[in-house]
């Protein structure tokens, strides 16, 4: 799980930092910077996730097209550095040796977690035209362990400083290092007689499992893609959505084809929350050739079922977040902007329990939202007692607020206590007017009186 998101000069914020919980929600006006939070996590991400091992930022990508250096530094002011760090939570295997009965020593490995982060600086050639990784950072500070690699002269990245290595010099570990899509990699291990050996051992374990966590990344984008009459398989098993949610009809498909454990049973659970957001009975997948297929939606009131293209659009805007968000693996983390558009208010109300239900699973919500509906399920269900209040963080970006010696938007945290309430008034009057409305159609109070 992310913990924390820190920016330096990037797109909307000069500097900020912010914690991130199971359930993270952004709220604020428009243009207000939500969107920068998010963008920072996929250049990380679909970076990592790239072809392309030795490329430095993948600026155009699975996630986003982020344009150039000029669009994404803050001030569009190139001879800024941007400074990204992504600091997170991951279970490790923990080697220990235990007394046996019979005098001797045994081996244990047991699942612990650790606290880490990756930190990386990103800068602008202008001599060269090119974006430029100048500096990344792998630190597990409990374990004081730290590896910090630079870009040289010649371009090449080498070892600029470490911690925690015992009889392990620098030239030597610079030797066993190589970045690879933004991250530090331990190509080589040492011998277990050296003194160092358990300490690169963890740093390595942590390395592979910050990867796989980030390859476990979903997002889907504000703008999904428009509904088709048919659709065509490709012949490949995409494991991602794509983020105007181009793939998902295609995952949902070959996911019911799918036998045994296999099967994620894709489309009866998102039969199941297109009934309860009151959208659609159900919906099914019809072949047409062995390449083509159509999605048939059977009307919530009236039963008629007709091909997706002739629905209200909210369906074909839904799906993609529906499927995706279903299809993330245990563990993963689900990146989302605006779930909400082109939906009514009792559906995005339903988003809430969808993310209920997802976080239920171990994934990770990363939201941008305007939606109080959504607000106020989540917050009912803190109350009920279904999701802890700590696991739910609400953020308000606000575009005019500046705190002292520093400009640009701010973050607000809005916490919610155990009893489903805000605990504190919203900045700006954001949110009161709408949310009072809402309240007297949920029946529920947000405010304490």
């Amino acid at each position: 799980m992310f913990t924390r998101l820190y920016l330096k000069n990037f797109r909307a914020f000069e500097e900020e930092s912010v914690d991130l919980s199971k359930i993270n929600l952004f709220f604020g006006p428009n243009n207000a910077g939500k969107s920068s939070l998010l963008s920072a996590l996929n250049l990380v991400c679909q970076t990592v996730q790239g072809a392309d091992t030795d490329a430095d930022v993948l600026l155009s990508g699975r996630f986003e097209d982020f344009g150039s250096y000029y669009d994404m530094v803050n001030g569009n002011d190139e001879s800024k550095q941007i400074t990204i760090l992504i600091e997170t939570d991951l279970m490790l295997p923990r080697r220990s040796y235990v007394q046996s009965k019979r005098g001797g020593r045994v081996l244990r490995i047991e699942e612990t977690k650790r606290r880490g982060h990756l930190e990386i600086e990103i800068g602008y050639s202008g001599h060269r035209h090119e974006v430029r990784l100048l500096a990344t950072e792998i630190s597990i500070p409990e374990e004081k362990l730290l590896i910090r690699t630079r870009r040289n002269r010649v371009g090449r990245h080498v070892v600029d400083s470490m911690k925690g290595f015992k009889d392990l010099r620098q030239e030597e570990l610079d030797q066993m290092i190589a970045v690879r899509n933004l991250i530090p990699m331990v190509l080589s291990t040492l011998s277990p007689r050296h003194a160092a050996h358990e300490e690169l051992r963890a740093i390595r374990a942590f390395i592979l499992a910050l990867r796989r966590q980030i390859r476990n990344v979903e997002f889907i984008g504000p703008f999904r893609s428009n509904p088709q009459r048919l659709y065509l398989l490709t012949g490949e098993s995409p494991s991602y959505a794509g983020r105007h949610g181009e793939r998902a009809l295609e995952i949902m498909m070959l996911d019911e084809k799918r036998k045994g454990v296999q099967k994620k049973g894709l489309m009866k659970l998102v039969s199941d929350w297109l009934k309860e957001g009151e959208i659609a009975k159900r919906i099914y997948t019809m072949p047409m050739t062995d390449r083509y297929f159509k999605v048939i939606v059977e009307n919530f009131y009236t039963g008629e079922e007709e091909n997706l293209t002739d629905v209200g659009f909210g369906c074909s805007q839904i799906l993609p977040v529906l499927i995706a968000g279903f299809n993330v693996g245990e563990g993963g983390i689900f990146i989302v902007e605006e779930p909400e558009i082109h939906l009514h208010p009792k559906a995005q109300a339903e988003l809430g329990s969808l993310f209920k239900v997802l976080h239920k699973r171990g994934i990770q919500l990363i939201i941008e939202t305007h939606s109080e509906h959504l607000l106020l399920r989540l917050q009912s269900h803190v109350r009920k007692g279904d999701i802890k209040a700590e696991d739910v963080n609400v953020y308000y970006v606000d575009p005019a607020a500046k705190r002292k010696r520093k400009k640009g938007k701010t973050i607000t945290k809005i916490e919610i206590g155990e009893d489903g309430y805000f605990t504190k008034e919203w900045p700006r009057g954001f949110f009161p007017e709408r949310l009072r409305e809402a309240e007297r159609l949920a029946g529920l109070s947000v405010t304490k009186q």
